[in-house]
């Protein structure tokens, strides 16, 4: 039985989240079609997975250090009767326990199990597939980093009309990653998106601030930019925050207000937000000079 495989891999794999798996598995079983029963996949490839958040974010757990058998057991016997959503978690799992073992050769070993999961999930023209394959080839996790593959994957995604390989396509527009820079259609990929959400899509929100901001695909409209970043931020995307705390600092769209500024670099900073650190700094520097 699929659903009870999946529930004892992920029971298995991050205990700590065990009680809420519990009650989420409650709640899909509720709603189960016959193709479950049969075999069939049971899962929107769009479904939030066990170790996120609706917001699209790591859930707030110890990450584990090192591979459970019984785990990985249960995910291929799912895999076996026809789950590819068992395919993507295990390569899940094996991304997360990489990233926290400290022996080269087992880290390298690891990210090559969860590109085998993602390459078959691939051979099934499963978007998640695509995904993985194409933030492997732009991180270099597994494989060498490669700008072309990235990209193709990438577009492969976005031919299923998934929501977040369509905010990474309208990035490669702008940008012109592996293709003629066109802002105009990665504005129209974005707009058309935006209403249709049926969750928060990470970096959309962001990209559509910054072409208002700059100009580009359109006419530039800083307060539009600035609703847009506000909407990121309330998503906890820390370049939506960073890029607030830069309206505020230089009075752009916004009346100047280094405290503002400073408050949204900062909570940028706690994301993780590299820029937003120094930016947290400069902004300290400069509220000093102001008082003296």
């Amino acid at each position: 039985h699929i659903p009870s495989l999946l529930f004892l891999a992920n029971q298995a794999a991050y205990p700590q989240n065990a009680t809420e798996q519990a009650a989420g598995e409650e709640r899909k079983d509720a709603s189960r079609t016959d193709k479950t029963a049969t075999g069939g996949d049971e899962t929107d490839p769009g479904a939030v997975p066990p170790w996120m958040t609706e917001s699209g974010r790591e859930r707030s757990v110890p990450e584990p250090a090192s591979v459970n058998p019984e785990a990985v057991k249960f995910w291929e016997q799912a895999a076996e009767l026809g789950s590819l959503t068992a395919l993507d978690e295990l390569a899940a799992y094996y991304e997360t326990v990489a990233r926290n073992v400290q022996d080269p050769a087992e880290r390298q070993q690891l990210q090559a199990s969860a590109m085998t999961a993602s390459t078959a999930l691939v051979r099934k023209n499963d978007v998640r597939g695509f995904k993985r394959m194409a933030r492997y080839y732009e991180q270099g996790i597994g494989v060498q980093p490669n700008k072309e593959l990235h990209r193709d994957y990438v577009l492969k995604a976005a031919e299923t009309n998934d929501p977040e390989a369509l905010v990474e396509k309208a990035r490669l527009l702008i940008k012109g990653e592996g293709m003629e820079p066109d802002p105009k259609a990665a504005l129209e990929i974005l707009t058309r998106l935006e209403p249709n959400q049926v969750r928060p899509v990470p970096g959309l929100y962001f990209l559509l601030g910054y072409l208002h901001e700059e100009g580009l695909g359109t006419q530039r409209d800083t307060a539009l930019a600035y609703q847009f970043y506000m909407k990121g931020a309330e998503q906890e995307d820390d370049k939506a925050m960073n890029n607030l705390g830069s309206m505020y600092e230089g009075g752009n769209g916004v009346a100047k207000n280094l405290d503002e500024a400073k408050k949204w670099y900062k909570q940028a900073a706690a994301l993780g937000n590299e820029d937003a650190r120094a930016n947290v700094e400069r902004v300290k520097e400069k509220m000093k000079k102001a008082v003296k």
